[in-house]
């Protein structure tokens, strides 16, 4: 999903959170960790058990500096479903 599309998909259902974690996993393959960041943390305050959220939050610590933080999120989303890295591998990520 292209980023354009996914600011329509988030103007016409903002709290559906799988478009919080399609746009911080787009942000991440932009490299703007930043903005990945916020849109995982949007999805994560909404439901703290969101794998996909938990592993790209932590990508994106990491690629911002934060290294410890990062790797808590990424074993926490491991522990939660051990496949997650995968989706995000086959991307490069």
């Amino acid at each position: 999903m292209p980023l354009a599309d996914s600011d329509e998909a988030l103007k016409l259902q903002p709290i559906n959170l799988d478009v919080r974690e399609t746009r911080g996993f787009i942000y991440l393959k932009l490299g703007d960790p930043s903005l990945a960041l916020h849109e995982y943390d949007q999805a994560l305050d909404a439901d703290p058990q969101r794998v996909i959220a938990l592993y790209g939050r932590g990508l994106a610590k990491i690629r911002l500096g934060n290294v410890a933080d990062g790797e808590r999120d990424r074993a926490a989303a491991i522990a939660i479903n051990p496949a997650v890295a995968g989706e995000f591998s086959v991307y490069g990520l």
